[in-house]
C-alpha cells in the first residue's frame, strides 16, 4: 500500500483496520511500526499512532497533526528546518507551513502516516462529536490533496454507529477513497501455528491436554491466546 502511494499507483490516502472487540488493531498499529524500522523502510514511511481515547475537545486534532509531522522532521522525514503551524483552523493541510512540508515529502519520495487508533470512543460518545467533524474533514482534505501524508483509522466493527450519526454516512459514501483491512478472527490451524511458534521460544513442548485447552478457551481470538499462553 505504501509502495504504490509513493509509486503513485493509488489515489487512495485513507486506510480503515477494523475488527471485533479484542482482535488486536492495536498489536497490528504496533507491527507496521516495527515494519517501517526494516532497512527498505525506514526513511520512506514514517507511522505515528495517537489514542483518541485522550481525546477531550477538537483541538486533539490538530494536536496530532502537529505532533506527526514535527516527529517525522526530528526522524529525517521531510525539510527538518520548516516552522510547521496550523493556521488555517478549517483546513490546516492548507497552512501554508504545512503545504511547504507537504512539498518537501513529495520531493524526497517519503512518506508520513498518522494513525487514530480507539477511533470508534468519537462516535461512540455525544460530547465528542465534534472531534469526529474535524477527524471527517481532515480525511477529506487528505484524500483531496493527494499528497505524501496517509491517514490511518483503527475501530471496532461490532460497536453501534445509529444511521442518523454522521460517522454511517461517511464512512459508506467514502469506502471507494479507502482501503479497508478487517482482521478476522484465528481459524484452528492459524491458532495452533500460533501455539507452535511460542513453544519454539519456550524451548518445550506442551501437553496435549494444556494445547487442547488453549485452542478451545481462546475461540480465535489473537490477543486472548497470547494472553493466555503467556
Amino acid at each position: 500500500f505504501f509502495t504504490e502511494v509513493l509509486n503513485r499507483k493509488t489515489r487512495t490516502r485513507v486506510f480503515a483496520i477494523t475488527g471485533d472487540s479484542g482482535m488486536g488493531k492495536s498489536s497490528l498499529i504496533a507491527k507496521l511500526r516495527e515494519r517501517t524500522q526494516s532497512q527498505r523502510l525506514k526513511n520512506k514511511v514514517f507511522i505515528f499512532a495517537v489514542d483518541v481515547r485522550a481525546a477531550t475537545n477538537a483541538n486533539y486534532v490538530f494536536a496530532s497533526i502537529i505532533s506527526c509531522l514535527q516527529k517525522a522532521q526530528s526522524e529525517g522525514f521531510g525539510d527538518a528546518s520548516l516552522d510547521i503551524k496550523i493556521t488555517n483552523a478549517a483546513d490546516p493541510l492548507e497552512s501554508p507551513s504545512i503545504k511547504n512540508y507537504l512539498s518537501t515529502l513529495e520531493q524526497s519520495r517519503q512518506i508520513v502516516c498518522l494513525i487514530f487508533d480507539q477511533f470508534e470512543e468519537l462516535y461512540s460518545k455525544p460530547v465528542l462529536f465534534d472531534i469526529f467533524d474535524v477527524a471527517q474533514r481532515l480525511f477529506l482534505s487528505v484524500t483531496a490533496i493527494q499528497s505524501n501524508i496517509v491517514l490511518g483509522f483503527a475501530w471496532k466493527s461490532d460497536a453501534m454507529v445509529p444511521q442518523s450519526h454522521p460517522a454511517y454516512f461517511m464512512w459508506h459514501s467514502l469506502s471507494d477513497h479507502r482501503l479497508q483491512i478487517e482482521l478476522q478472527r484465528f481459524k484452528h490451524d492459524e491458532a495452533s501455528a500460533a501455539i507452535t511458534l511460542f513453544e519454539k521460544e519456550l524451548g518445550q513442548k506442551l501437553l496435549q491436554n494444556l494445547r487442547r485447552q488453549l485452542l478451545e478457551s481462546t475461540q480465535g481470538y489473537p490477543w486472548w491466546l497470547k494472553k493466555l499462553s503467556i
